[in-house]
């Protein structure tokens, strides 16, 4: 005859400390034998009604969420900590970007595979910042697009 495990309806064979091998890992773990309650807590986000994955936001919210910390992080940096448009001093965080200076956008991309704003900033910050890159405001960004690589707020050309 083997000693049993000491937890009541639980006839498995004695491991240690007058525990099964399951109650004994239970409580060498969490310090307790009773089974540890998972708490199934709602994103925080206003309106979300999932399930939280990650510092209490459902993984939609979480991504979007690390998706602007990423973004505010590389305009930081690169507006010197001025957060505004090097060309017309725009200062809502909402309308900046980040331009390339020789105008090499398209290429760069495509050198790099980069497909969405996300890798464009992961990209950055994984090469430490790399010098050729200034934020702009999203009219002065398109406008020197348009404009042959000069912001129409910079050059005197009219548009008609």
């Amino acid at each position: 005859m083997y000693r049993e495990c000491s937890i009541e309806f639980c006839d498995k064979k004695y491991w240690s400390n007058g525990f099964c091998q399951k109650h004994w890992a239970r409580w060498y773990r969490n310090g307790t034998i009773k089974v540890r309650k998972k708490y199934t807590g709602r994103c925080r986000f206003k309106g979300c009604n999932k399930n939280f994955t990650t510092y209490g936001y459902c993984r939609v919210h979480y991504e979007q969420i690390r998706r602007t910390q990423f973004k505010q992080t590389v305009i930081y940096i690169y507006s010197k900590g001025k957060n505004k448009c090097e060309c017309c001093g725009e200062k809502n965080k909402q309308f900046l970007s980040i331009d390339h200076i020789k105008n090499n956008g398209a290429k760069h991309r495509k050198e790099n595979n980069i497909s969405s704003s996300t890798m464009f900033y992961n990209w950055l910050i994984d090469n430490d910042f790399p010098e050729d890159y200034q934020v702009y405001c999203f009219n002065c960004n398109l406008g020197k697009h348009i404009n042959g690589g000069v912001c129409p707020h910079v050059s005197n050309m009219q548009f008609i």
